[in-house]
């Protein structure tokens, strides 16, 4: 499994602050080794195998699709 990114999308996730990037970044290696459906607080299902990704950092929160 692999995660794709447009790159527009990507620009928006290098604007997010550095602590919130981070979780990003561990929970989409989760992604990679667990799938998708990894349950809150990581990533909640929208429906239609469409999972928003909820990265949480000191600055706030930081979600994709």
């Amino acid at each position: 499994m692999s995660v794709l990114l447009t790159v527009k999308s990507e620009n928006e996730i290098d604007s997010w602050p550095v602590s919130i990037r981070a979780v990003y970044a561990r929970i989409t290696e989760r992604i990679v080794g667990f799938g998708p459906n990894l349950g809150m607080p990581f990533t909640r299902s929208m429906g239609d195998g469409l999972f928003e990704i909820r990265a949480k950092g000191r600055e706030g929160i930081g979600r994709a699709f």
